[in-house]
């Protein structure tokens, strides 16, 4: 009964990780070493994806899940037990294995902005707040005068092949410029990498550039700009003040200067006001004593790339930059729809249950959601179906339906109700992510 159950259960999630390939990892890495009876490489994995998105992490909800996929009662003691030491490796190796294969295996969307380029990634952190007590392994921000504990996920999501290809769990006060050299497991020649000015960091620039890769971020305005020509400082707001825009080479930095093109484009005047309001109240700010013209550069976007005004002009710089709104949206899918947060009781808080947990979602997005997004993609270019699926939409779809969908062969009828359910809404007034790319 419980092989079948569990083969009844697993058709997409095994198709991605076989339930073979999840017991060698298990036993390599000393998670298994007798033959189980109820806990098994597989139905660890499967029982939690099936309670996850409905409720709340805890072992008692954990163990009811396992209990009904095996149909044999588990205790969440049992569960509990076997989160031993031996079953981080053995989750981290599972989602190791899950994206390289995904990386491999996916084929890459079209997408006339990026024609130029292999792989586009999108680098960024999500963060969630823990039980105080965790505070010491997982430092974050302080509260009226108060160290909160919270958890940081480093993601980093290949655009143009539709899956992740990196994670990292650390702890908020960790700065994002620590972990520019994760990309470098994946970073080829023709690439591009796309990030936020929490991982602005020159000499790494330099590293993308010797890869034969791209970069794009936007400019840090405290650093300083010199002229190719004449290695004078150029005074950026200046400059602005006359041309109001920008799109030439410069030299970045005092020390070791390398050549970037820097592109300065106006925004819209709202934009500016709410620019300046924050800036203002950070209280950051007030220390740092920012001047005149630093409020005045507030007004544009300013971006620094290596990508030639042959390839892109500045306006496609400015729409290639916004593409990394797509990783925040499938951060918030993964908070609002997916139980993301971790809610065990304080008193069971471990360093191994967060981890447990956050591991394991990440495999629940890398193995379920994201190649169920492509299978939905793929059946509609095959049958000439105009829809763009949410992201949003098919998280809450998948959270209220997964115990079918674990147990459903995927048929084309099967993944058209899907896609008809999780489509964007048609606005005149703006374009979704998924038309903007196809732009």
């Amino acid at each position: 009964m419980q092989k079948r159950l569990v083969h009844d259960k697993s058709n997409l999630f095994t198709s991605i990780i076989s339930s073979k390939k999840l017991t060698f990892i298990a036993k390599s890495v000393g998670f298994l070493k007798l033959k189980p009876k109820k806990i098994t490489a597989v139905n660890i994995i499967l029982s939690y994806m099936n309670f996850i998105s409905g409720a709340n992490f805890s072992f008692s909800n954990w163990s009811i899940s396992l209990s009904n996929l095996i149909n044999k009662k588990v205790s969440k003691q049992a569960i509990f037990k076997r989160i031993n030491k031996n079953f981080i490796p053995y989750i981290k190796a599972v989602l190791e294995e899950i994206l390289v294969k995904q990386l491999k295996n996916n084929s890459t969307r079209n997408c006339n902005l990026f024609k130029h380029f292999g792989n586009v990634y999108l680098q960024d952190a999500t963060h969630f707040s823990l039980a105080a007590h965790l505070v010491s392994l997982f430092p974050g921000n302080r509260t009226c005068g108060a160290q909160r504990a919270v958890a940081k996920i480093v993601t980093i999501f290949n655009l143009k092949k539709g899956c992740f290809t990196k994670f990292d769990l650390s702890y908020f006060t960790k700065p994002d410029s620590t972990f520019t050299d994760l990309i470098y497991g994946v970073l080829e020649k023709s690439d591009l990498i796309i990030r936020d000015l929490g991982y602005f960091m020159i000499s790494d620039f330099e590293k993308i550039k010797l890869h034969n890769a791209f970069f794009l971020s936007r400019m840090k305005l405290n650093v300083a700009v010199y002229d190719v020509k004449t290695n004078e400082q150029m005074n950026l707001a200046q400059i602005l003040k006359k041309k109001k825009r920008f799109d030439a080479n410069v030299l970045i930095s005092n020390k070791n200067p390398i050549k970037v093109r820097l592109v300065a484009l106006p925004l819209p005047k709202k934009a500016v006001q709410e620019r300046i309001r924050k800036a203002k109240a950070d209280r950051r700010n007030t220390r740092t004593n920012h001047s005149k013209e630093y409020y005045y550069l507030l007004g544009y976007s300013i971006f620094i790339t290596n990508v030639g005004q042959e390839i892109w002009e500045a306006n496609d710089i400015c729409d290639a930059y916004k593409t990394r709104w797509h990783i925040e949206i499938l951060f918030k899918s993964w908070k609002s729809n997916l139980k993301a947060q971790y809610t065990e009781p304080d008193r069971y808080a471990t360093e191994t249950s967060v981890k447990t947990h956050f591991f394991l979602l990440l495999i629940y997005v890398s193995a379920f959601i994201m190649p169920l997004l492509i299978m939905i993609e793929q059946m509609m270019h095959k049958n000439k179906l105009v829809m763009e699926i949410s992201i949003l939409k098919l998280t809450s779809y998948v959270a209220l339906n997964l115990n079918e969908l674990l147990g459903m062969n995927l048929s084309n009828k099967t993944l058209e109700t899907i896609a008809y359910q999780t489509k964007y809404d048609k606005r005149a007034d703006r374009k979704n992510f998924i038309e903007f790319m196809n732009q």
